[in-house]
């Protein structure tokens, strides 16, 4: 598998070069400056532990575009300075690169995703868990291929390739880990506002250094429909068939006095005041529902409202994978020309597979707000407001507030030909 992927992203930079020789590159450098402040940095017990991040992120965005090939390549690397967690000083940065090619029948695409953060904020936004507060490094490769069989005949297939390697694992919790998947699909439209598409997809990952492994298998069946030209569903539903192998997950339990008895309560493992313990050797089989529901739904010309709840088996740095459900609603409104709001819920719960109870399953909340304010044609200002929430079985309740406020400067767009 490493070798296709390999195979296909060297293919891929090959046609980019050919294909890109005479097109016009257009960059659009940015940079921005932000601050944010917690009352409760890393979700400690008890909701007291302030403090602040301030940052200066330059980024660029390029793109070309010709009848047929489409590129985009953005990046940007921020120097953070934080008053709480060691180092106090990091570089983080993210950078992707897109790249598709179009003729009558096919359409070819790729992306390559290279992401550096804070596993406090990603691996808690993608997982619902919070864990250990350390460097993450994200390499993420997706190549695609549609073919239109008929006019109302299709067939895609699609993978990715994802590989994270943490600046510390093992006893806390957090390990390196690669994960493949692929997914054949067949769709058919039955007019222009609906189509129905039917897929198999399989997915495998390994965890290191301890060696944990999870392979699954799913089947699903979606449609996607314009119901007008302001509102327009899709919803895809099946099954996953998945089988997980572990040598074992790295928990906190901490003895508690329970009705008399000193009982072993589970809390989450960041800033757990014991050692944390190895749930020990399982082997599971499960076969799980899975769906994706989205709607996107514009009120007026001034609002639209979002939605989407999804259940699914995903990759993470905790050991296994995880049976995630999830759900959002979000509204926007363009209060002005110059000032736009917005304001979402959402939800992550989420069990850690293979689990033999020792585990806990994990909620994460959230509840935000923020404003998005142009100032001139290049100064641009962003502030919000976010209240977030950690439920673990066994253990309390965990909240952070968290206020951010951010400047950025978008610089004159620069054009050149090859």
């Amino acid at each position: 598998m490493k070798h296709i992927l390999a195979g296909a992203a060297a293919a891929v930079a090959v046609g980019a070069s050919g294909s890109a020789a005479a097109l016009e590159w257009s960059i659009e450098p940015s940079t921005a400056f932000r601050y944010d402040w917690t009352n409760n940095y890393r979700f400690l017990a008890g909701g007291s532990d302030p403090g602040w991040d301030i940052a200066v992120s330059p980024g660029f965005k390029a793109t070309t575009q010709s009848a047929t090939t489409a590129f985009t390549w953005t990046g940007n690397v921020s120097a953070v300075h934080s008053s709480v967690v060691d180092p106090r000083n990091r570089i983080d940065a993210n950078t992707s690169l897109s790249w598709s090619n179009r003729d009558e029948r096919n359409t070819y695409a790729a992306t390559f995703t290279y992401v550096r953060d804070l596993t406090l904020a990603s691996e808690l936004t993608t997982t619902g868990y919070l864990t250990d507060v350390v460097s993450r490094n994200s390499y993420i490769f997706s190549p695609s291929y549609t073919r239109a069989l008929t006019e109302r005949w299709s067939f895609g297939i699609s993978g990715s390739a994802n590989w994270a390697r943490y600046s510390r694992t093992g006893d806390n919790g957090l390990d390196n880990y690669n994960n493949y998947s692929v997914s054949p699909t067949l769709s058919y439209a039955l007019t222009p506002q609906t189509r129905i598409t039917g897929g198999i997809a399989g997915a495998w990952y390994h965890g290191t250094p301890i060696e944990n492994r999870t392979t699954s298998y799913s089947a699903t069946v979606g449609i996607t429909h314009q119901y007008s030209e302001r509102l327009n569903v899709a919803a895809n539903v099946g099954y996953a068939h998945t089988h997980t192998q572990t040598d074992g997950l790295f928990v906190c339990l901490v003895p508690q006095v329970v009705s008399g008895q000193i009982v072993d309560q589970l809390f989450p493992s960041a800033n757990c005041p014991v050692p944390l313990t190895n749930t020990g050797a399982s082997d599971q089989t499960s076969n799980t529902p899975i769906y994706n529901l989205s709607a996107t739904w514009n009120l007026s010309e001034l609002s639209t409202v979002t939605g989407s709840a999804s259940e699914a088996i995903i990759p993470s740095g905790l050991g296994s994978t995880l049976n995630a459900k999830s759900y959002f609603v979000g509204l926007s409104h363009n209060l002005t020309e110059r000032l736009n709001s917005n304001v979402s819920v959402s939800l992550t719960d989420s069990k850690l597979s293979g689990s033999t109870g020792g585990v806990p399953s994990s909620q994460y909340r959230n509840l935000s707000a923020s404003l998005s304010y142009r100032l001139s044609l290049r100064w641009n200002l962003d502030a919000g407001y976010r209240y977030s929430q950690i439920v673990f079985s066994g253990s309390p309740n965990l909240s952070q507030h968290f206020l951010y406020a951010a400047l950025r400067y978008d610089f004159a767009r620069m054009a050149f030909s090859q």
